[in-house]
């Protein structure tokens, strides 16, 4: 049987349980007929990827599947788009310009779902009545000047088309997903469905990143071919296992990923019921963040959990049952030389790939000495320092994995600020927002609490990673909800006041 045929069968059959099951149990506080259109798109958008071997006919194949599954409704074509973002790699091409240039643009799978998916998305909710929902959050300005930076220091040591080419990618892969999500949803329930969504694909690939990591295959690999060089993961492998990946280009942002998924659950906690399928599912994303075998997600899963709890009363009480629960793991996995080898790889504990934590230390040490070298605006060609040159590993690559640094180093202070503002912003404005509804509405609270957690931990874990994959659109996309969701909650209390207002008036007064 061909190998692409095998792969389809388990990605398809295990994904196909996953939402099965979810569709079954009623898992999600989604419409049973939303999932399933959800779970259909994403099983034929998979059997193409896996069948069809030309690249512009699967990405044809793709776009129609959009057009004809993806609702009218903001919130769900947003959610829609969450929904598929993970389900393929980031299969790319360069469009050909027919003599023009040598290329028109880079495609990947994730701009193409940008272009079918929140294009509409966005002009329906700038055109027409629907032109109301526009309005101003204290992110927006962050995203202007990343991009408009970007943009600007691209002149500096490229043509000016690349610099177009650069324009155009920062449109689709960070203003486009960030606009639309800021002004896409805008109720309570419009932020549930989007946080089930994500969480619905995460524990589809929840399930195929732990059997990858049993079985030792990744089982996305025939993918590589289409087209041939396709952003796929390599085999690494960790106290013997393999480390996870699926669809994503590494283990470290596959980790990442599943944190994600992990806050997105806490934001909707409250609504799954019984108790034991919400156990169930923050143990499944868990399982998946440590078949990662990469510290800096499971430092950011466990800050997620830590924060979350820790928001739960502002108390350092409310960690206890955390911590407790967390030892008594800790203490049966020591117990197992399976345990023991995965402990031999936490963080501050153990002792296995030190090696990983002395070169980060070195290059934050030499990245620092070439960033203050030109801190305002960084340097096109930081990478030809001598400092950074002793960072290249055997491999034959200087890998980056501290995102803030490699910011710092490519844009300077100038594009450093934006970058590290957005999260702060939103933080800021969660921080502010729960205390009132922490008091007035639970279901915000959670919402808010959740998103505060998340962003956390997304923080926690750049330091450790570079911005790779769809790493920056999740990166944008959370904080832009984040402020999106804070702003949902100020209307719709204001509302809520007027209209009390309203029917006091209208009461008349007893003399």
């Amino acid at each position: 049987m061909p190998v692409n045929i095998r792969a389809l069968i388990v990605v398809a059959g295990l994904s196909g349980l996953v939402f099965l099951w979810l569709y079954q149990a009623k898992v999600l506080p989604v419409r049973a007929q939303e999932l399933r259109r959800w779970g259909v798109a994403w099983l034929l958008v998979t059997t193409a990827g896996f069948l069809v071997p030309n690249y512009w006919l699967f990405m044809l194949v793709l776009g129609v599947i959009c057009f004809a599954a993806a609702s009218k409704a903001p919130d769900r074509k947003l959610a829609f788009y969450f929904f598929l973002l993970p389900a393929m790699p980031m299969m790319q091409q360069q469009v050909p310009a027919f003599g023009l240039v040598n290329y028109l643009f880079t495609l990947n799978y994730a701009r193409l779902l940008s272009f079918v998916v929140l294009l509409p998305l966005v002009l329906s909710v700038t055109m027409g009545t629907k032109a109301k929902r526009i309005h101003s959050l204290p992110t927006d300005k962050y995203i202007a000047a990343y991009c408009l930076v970007a943009f600007a220091l691209s002149f500096r040591s490229t043509t000016l088309t690349d610099s177009f080419r650069t324009l155009f990618n920062l449109l689709l892969d960070i203003a486009l997903p960030y606009f639309a999500v800021t002004r896409g949803v805008v109720t309570k329930e419009g932020f549930v469905r989007v946080f089930a969504a994500i969480a619905a694909s995460g524990a589809a690939l929840a399930v195929i990143g732990i059997f990858e990591s049993i079985k030792g295959w990744i089982v996305y690999g025939p993918l590589a071919a289409n087209p041939p060089g396709s952003l796929i993961s390599h085999y690494m492998f960790r106290a013997g296992f393999m480390r996870a990946a699926t669809t994503i280009v590494h283990p470290i942002l596959y980790g990442y990923f599943q944190m994600i998924c992990l806050g997105c659950l806490l934001a909707i906690k409250p609504l799954i019921k019984p108790k034991v399928i919400q156990l169930a599912l923050a143990g499944l994303f868990l399982l998946a963040v440590l078949c990662s075998f990469s510290r800096g997600p499971w430092v950011g899963a466990a800050v997620v959990l830590l924060v979350y709890a820790y928001l739960a009363r502002n108390s350092l009480a409310a960690l206890a049952p955390l911590l407790m629960g967390a030892f008594l793991v800790l203490g049966v996995m020591s117990m197992t030389s399976v345990g023991q080898q995965i402990l031999d790889y936490l963080p501050f504990i153990g002792s296995v790939r030190e090696d990983t934590i002395g070169y980060r230390q070195q290059l934050l040490a030499n990245g620092l000495d070439v960033f203050w070298r030109s801190p305002l605006f960084g340097s096109s060609t930081f990478m030809q320092t001598n400092e950074m040159e002793a960072m290249r590993q055997g491999e034959g690559i200087i890998d980056i994995v501290n995102a803030y640094l490699g910011e710092g180093l490519t844009y300077g202070f100038a594009g450093l600020i934006p970058f590290v503002g957005l999260p702060l912003s939103a933080l800021w404005q969660l921080w502010k927002t729960m205390k009132s509804s922490k008091r007035r509405d639970p279901a915000w609270h959670q919402i808010h609490r959740a998103l505060f957690a998340t962003i956390v931990g997304m923080v926690v874990v750049f330091v450790t990673t570079s911005t790779g994959d769809r790493a920056l659109q999740y990166y944008w996309c959370v904080a832009g909800l984040a402020s999106a969701s804070c702003y949902a909650y100020r209307r719709e209390n204001a509302t809520a006041k007027a209209e009390k207002d309203t029917m006091a008036q209208l009461v008349p007064k007893r003399v």
